[in-house]
This record gives structure tokens, sequence and C-alpha cells, in this order.
């Protein structure tokens, strides 16, 4: 199996912090300081990048957050994925005050560099425990494997935070997902320093410390919801049922298509294509949806409301491959993207055609697993919706850097045009040549994304019965 989400791996390392509970093994000080690095870059992703905003109460939500990090005490390493940090940041990892970093600074002692303003460290020359690596994944103390876990986490985390509806920008959720990290790495500790040997005590008694007044300065939070929209999946690499085939086929376009939208130049022709295998997802999701036998989690009211949002979301997709049909950039799709999504289309064709009548008792197994397909659909739409909200800019970065084409003879005729008329060239078009492009794309990202959402609360109870978690550590 090879779908988990974050809400899996939260429910995993609970379970793990009880294991950790009725241990009696020694923990070691490698054992505590690969679980110390871990537990601090999964703090340092729940918080990300500061936000700027116009609303007072944001700000102060998102600076709350920031204090609990920022009193975490000097981390061992710089986590993974970091570039630069600030005077201030560098004091926390040094444990010196900020003038104190200032004076190696100007003294040579510290390399930095400057906007004329302030003073950028690279991460590297804060590493000061290049020895740390992360945790034995085959290890069977449930410290080491609980590391794994938070250490899974922090990558989903990373990868749902560019997404236009993330936990993440929330500060009320990321609040709330903090505490809950908090207190698990409070037991942690707690357990670490009964365990461990009395010269290793100081670092987990120290974090320990930190757990007790970020918990109080954290305040009264929520229950943390919408973990399980952050999704990882890991498709099979010989893919032999239909399921398995769907599965591994919407997987391999999904990314595919991100490659291609990651383009310097991206083709219009892989544009039309994701619109086009949106409304194939759409309409495929829609009739297995209405599948003999299939009982979602929602009331029988609801699913009117679900199928509605995928016909308008398909009608925006189909306005939005109508507007791209008229301009190009002259760039063709990559080898890899035609090949993943002639294989999309042929399985989507062909569960499009299966007969979904229910098999009764003393049959053979029916060909397609409709929940499960089901599942994987709904991940397959989220994606689309990521591949939509990436597309919606595109017609302006394009038009401004004269990129988009169209043939001249198609266009508002001008005098300087009357040459390229009678030629048959392409030449650049302007937002007056195209006022509906920019307007139909964003419509498609904002349905697309409904869409996804609707679909994902109607399938709240497939989902949770489809749960494919990670193997065992």
């Amino acid at each position: 199996m090879s779908t988990t989400t974050a809400a899996d791996l939260l429910s995993r390392a609970d379970l793990l912090v009880r294991e950790l509970r009725n241990s009696t093994d020694p923990v070691s000080l490698a054992e505590w300081e690969r679980f110390d690095i871990t537990a601090y870059r999964l703090l340092h992703q729940l918080v990300g990048p500061g936000r700027t905003s116009d609303d007072r109460t944001a700000v102060q939500a998102h600076a709350a957050v920031v204090r609990v990090l920022q009193n975490y005490p000097n981390p061992l390493r710089p986590p993974v994925g970091a570039t630069t940090y600030s005077t201030r940041q560098a004091a926390q990892f040094l444990g010196l005050p900020r003038e104190g970093v200032l004076h190696r600074i100007h003294r040579g002692h510290l390399p930095a560099t400057t906007d004329g303003r302030s003073y950028a460290i690279a991460a590297t020359d804060l590493d000061r425990r290049t020895d740390l690596g992360p945790a034995d994944p085959s290890d069977p103390h449930p410290l080491p494997r609980l590391s794994c876990t938070f250490g899974a986490l922090a990558d989903l985390l990373v990868a749902d935070r560019d997404r236009p509806v993330s936990v993440l920008h929330d500060d009320a959720q990321v609040a709330a997902l903090m505490a809950h990290i908090i207190t698990l790495t409070a037991v942690a500790a707690r357990h670490t320093i009964g365990h461990c040997r009395v010269t290793d005590a100081d670092r987990p008694l120290r974090v320990a410390q930190f757990t007790e007044h970020a918990v109080d300065a954290l305040g009264t939070v929520g229950r943390p919801h919408g973990l399980d929209r952050i999704i990882s999946t890991a498709p099979p690499d010989h893919p032999e049922t239909l399921n398995e085939r769907l599965e591994a086929a919407l997987r391999t376009w999904a990314n595919a298509g991100r490659d291609e939208l990651n383009r310097t130049v991206p083709s219009t022709e892989v544009l039309r294509n994701i619109a086009n295998q949106g409304m194939h997802i759409y309409a495929v999701t829609d009739r297995l949806l209405q599948a003999p036998g299939q009982h979602l989690a929602t009331r029988q009211d609801q699913r009117p409301q679900v199928n509605r949002a995928l016909r308008e979301a398909s009608e925006a997709l189909r306005h939005a491959d109508g507007q791209w049909a008229a301009v190009t950039t002259a760039m063709q799709p990559s080898h890899d993207y035609v090949a993943a999504a002639r294989d999309l289309f042929t399985i989507l064709k062909n569960i499009g055609r299966l007969d979904l009548v229910p098999v009764s008792s003393g049959h053979s197994e029916p060909p397609l697993d409709t929940e499960q397909a089901l599942s994987d659909l709904n991940i397959a739409s989220r994606d689309l919706a990521d591949l939509m909200h990436e597309a919606r800019h595109l017609p302006y970065l394009l038009i401004r850097s004269e990129l988009l084409l169209s043939p001249a003879g198609t266009l508002k005729p001008t005098v300087e045009q009357l040459g390229d008329r009678a030629k048959g060239r392409y030449v650049a078009v302007d937002v007056t040549d195209l006022p509906n492009l920019a307007p139909t794309a964003h419509q498609a990202a904002e349905q697309s994304l409904r869409a996804a959402d609707l679909l994902q609360a109607a399938l709240a109870r497939v989902n949770n019965r489809s749960i494919r978690c990670l193997p065992e550590m």
C-alpha cells in the first residue's frame, strides 16, 4: 500500500509515544540527538516563513507561534533546506545574544554577507554537528521510529505549504498541530531523562523545560483538522490490477504536469491537455459515485451538491481549453508528459466502459475496487486543482513576455499586422486580443478547487477505510 496522510503520521506518532512510555530499554545520546534535530525541524516547518498581512489579528497569531519556535533551546543543527539566517536567528543557534553574533561578524570570526542594512549568515556556517544524520528506520527502539515519523511528517508539510489551500496557512491550525507535536516531544524528553546516562540528561532536560513553557505560551488551542488532505503517494512500480494501473497513471500524469508547468516556457498543448484530462477525471469520478452499492459518508441530499460541483468544474475546464486553443507558445510537450497523458486517457476510458453492477455472492471479484478507485481519484482531483492553480497566472506572464502567439488572421486587423496577415504569420498577442483568457483560467482554478474540497468531504468514509499507511519501521 502506497498512500499516507499527515493524519496517519500523527496517529502513528501517538502510538509510538505510548510504546515509548512502556519501554524499559536505555536511550543513547545519539538516539536522543537525532530525535532532537528532527523535532526542531518539524516545528520549523510548521511555522514556516514569515507572512505579511494587513490583518492585525493574523499578524499576532503568527507572531505567537514564531516566538515559541525562537525559544527552542539552541538547536543542534539548522533544519534541512535552510539557506541563510539573520543575526537574531543565528544567536539562537550559537547561544549568544544578538550583540555577540554581531561582534563575531565584525571581528571576522563568523562569515556573513550584507545588503547594507542587515546581515545574512549561511546555514552551513552555523552547522556545528555535521556528524548527526537521520535516525535509522530499522532500529527497533521506539524513539528512532518516532524520529522517522516526525521526519516524514516534516517532508509532507514542505510539499503542502505551496498548495493554494493549506493547513499551514491557518495559524490557528498551526498552533493546534504545534501543541500536539510539542506534547509528544515532552513525553519523549521525560522518558529519555529517566532512561539515559546522567551525564547525557542535560539536553533532554532543557527540551523538556522548553515544552512546558511552550504549551503554556500557545494557550488553549483547538483540535487540528484537515490533516487528511496532506497526502503523499508512491504508486507501485509494476502495477498489475486495474486499480494499481489507475493509481500509477494518475500519479505519473500529475508529476509530469508539474514538471511541464515548471518549464521556462510551458506548452499550451499541455495546458489544454490538463483541462481535458481534468474533465475526463471528473466524468469517471461522477460515474463511480453513481455506481450501484456505492455509499458515501454524506446524507443523500448532499450528493447533488457534489455532482453539480463536478459538472461546473468540468464546464470551467472546457472553457479554459477553448481559450488556450486560440494561442500557442510554439513549445512541444515533453515525451514523458505525452506518454503519461496517453496512459491515463486509456485507463480512464477503460474504467468508463466497465459494467459497475455489483457482483453477487459466488461470482468472481469485480475488475475494479470502486472505493479504492474513488480514493485515488479524490487525490487526483486535488492534484488537478493544484495544477490549475499554478496555471492561472500564465496568461499574464506569457502575454507580458510576448511569448503567447496567435495567427495574425485570427486577431483584430491593424495596419502594422497587414503583412503578417497576408503571409499567415503568427504574432504576439496582448491582453486586448484575448480579454477572457486570464479570467477563464482563474475561474477554472477556483471551480476545480471547490470540486476537490466537496469531493474530499463526501468521500470521508471511503478515505478512512482505504488508508494505506507507511510500512512498519
